[in-house]
């Protein structure tokens, strides 16, 4: 008796757990559940968009779920999460054994026995998980929809699903050895500063300004340490020769307005020249000086920029040269003009007798007069960081220009 009442009440709980994620689900119109923890926020809440746009265009809703319900209870869950949703979807659920395809309304027509094969070898050919999501997705539609029919997860967002790395060459500006030479570079510095520094590169910003494609980018991309999504990102856009650093969590007070002046300045130069992975290597080192800086209460700012290095002696050594070919031009075009004169013995032979008589000399002061201004106030002298929103909501600093 008491195994029949544990079963039941096991399955009625299994029953109330499964209603509450529908209707969890379907009151969010979440496209994506990710119950174990694959996925940031940000990864589930760009592919989210994703879903909405796809079941927009094609009438269909394409669902992923990654959950911990056991593998014989996959198809009362998938039964669950379609409750209150649109009665046509293709679902894809998975736990930590297997996988699976649920078809529902038109979708059942739509889609045959090979096709849910097909999606599966898509599905498994994803390098990451937010890659492979997105890969099913669009797989899914042009299924559903036919081809054509629906943008791909690049074509319809500025966020790519590429494995999450520092460097994100996209406009090809860097061989392989340079981009993994960056690559080292910036994970080193990254994981013993436990601030994300990223280099991303693109061809064009699909119609986005500098700041808000970076913005975007850093966000919907999940970089970022910690609570407050600590980090610096440089991106660089060919398409109009355009470089934005975008700053976020302790980024934002580590890398103040005036210091992305001067760290821009020590590698604009190299942009413009083409040098890319020279202008990169010094923004990541930089970006390692003001991390350390930072870390001491006082980050680099208006009034406390880095020190430039001075080699005294190369400059005396410089200065003496100079100074010894100054004065023999100088001296040597006196000389020549001097030709008709000729060195006497004597000083005597060089004053008229009777020429010169002093008879008496005094210094007699006038008048004195002082002029005082106010001297002007600086008015960046407070420094800082200046902030906005970006379209996720976070916070973000930074700057950027031309190169």
């Amino acid at each position: 008796m008491k195994k029949k009442f544990l079963a039941f009440l096991l399955a009625f709980i299994m029953c109330i757990s499964f209603s509450t994620a529908a209707f969890a689900a379907g009151e969010e119109t979440s496209y994506i559940i990710d119950e174990i923890g694959y996925l940031t926020e940000a990864q589930i809440s760009n592919l989210d968009r994703y879903g909405e746009y796809l079941s927009e265009s094609i009438g269909i809703d394409i669902l992923f779920v990654y959950t911990t319900a056991d593998e014989n209870a996959l198809g009362e869950y998938a039964e669950q999460l379609s409750l209150g949703r649109s009665q046509n979807q293709i679902l894809m659920i998975e736990n930590e054994k297997v996988w699976d395809v649920y078809l529902f309304g038109t979708a059942i027509d739509m889609i045959t026995d090979d096709d849910i094969s097909s999606l599966r070898d898509v599905y498994v050919a994803g390098s990451t998980y937010y890659s492979s999501i997105a890969d099913y997705m669009y797989a899914a539609a042009k299924l559903a929809g036919g081809t054509g029919v629906v943008e791909s997860f690049s074509e319809h967002s500025t966020i790519i699903p590429h494995e999450l790395t520092r460097v994100v060459d996209m406009a090809d500006l860097l061989d392989n050895s340079e981009e993994a030479d960056l690559l080292s570079m910036l994970d080193e510095i990254s994981n013993r500063q436990e601030l994300d520094v990223v280099v991303v590169t693109v061809n064009t910003l699909d119609g986005k300004t500098p700041m808000d494609y970076a913005d975007d980018f850093y966000d919907y991309n999940g970089y970022g340490f910690g609570e407050n999504r600590d980090g610096v990102l440089l991106l660089v856009s060919m398409e109009d020769r355009d470089w934005w650093i975008s700053t976020s969590g302790y980024g934002i007070f580590a890398f103040t307005d005036a210091g992305i002046e001067y760290i821009s300045e020590k590698f604009l130069s190299d942009l413009s020249n083409d040098d890319y992975s020279e202008a990169f290597t010094k923004y990541a080192k930089l970006c390692d000086e003001f991390i350390t800086q930072a870390k001491t209460g006082e980050p680099y700012d208006t009034n406390n920029l880095p020190k430039e290095s001075f080699d005294v002696f190369t400059s005396l050594l410089i200065s003496l040269v100079v100074g010894i070919l100054v004065s023999l031009i100088v001296t040597g075009k006196m000389k020549g003009k001097l030709k008709t004169v000729r060195m006497q013995p004597a000083a005597e032979e060089y004053v008229r007798n009777g020429s010169m008589l002093v008879t008496e000399s005094s210094d007699l002061f006038l008048y004195s007069h002082v002029d005082r201004r106010v001297k002007s106030k600086d008015n960046d002298s407070d420094g800082g960081s200046s902030t906005h929103t970006s379209s996720s909501g976070s916070s973000h600093g930074g700057g950027g220009g031309k190169f």
